[in-house]
């Protein structure tokens, strides 16, 4: 199963430019975590806590939040992740 993921531009550096990644999995964690091995500079969850997302990243599914309650949501052939980096300051 193929899923799109748009990729932050802060992470472009991470991909090597590739503003959209295809990944695979059955949810929306398993395509993230396929993202993240593949791409382990991308640095999106959490080094010790493998099953948790970093605070400033944000998922949407089909432009939809899906995250923080969703990471065990199904996903389809076709659907798209657009994966955002939350930034403050001050």
């Amino acid at each position: 199963m193929s899923v799109k993921l748009k990729i932050h531009p802060l992470l472009l550096q991470s991909t090597g430019g590739q503003e959209i990644v295809d990944v695979r999995g059955q949810t929306v964690g398993e395509c993230l975590r396929d993202f993240q091995t593949r791409f382990p500079g991308a640095g999106i969850f959490y080094k010790d806590k493998k099953d948790k997302l970093r605070n400033f990243v944000g998922v949407f599914l089909n432009h939809r939040s899906i995250y923080p309650q969703g990471l065990d949501h199904p996903v389809r052939d076709g659907d798209e992740l657009l994966l955002l980096i939350v930034v403050g300051g001050g």
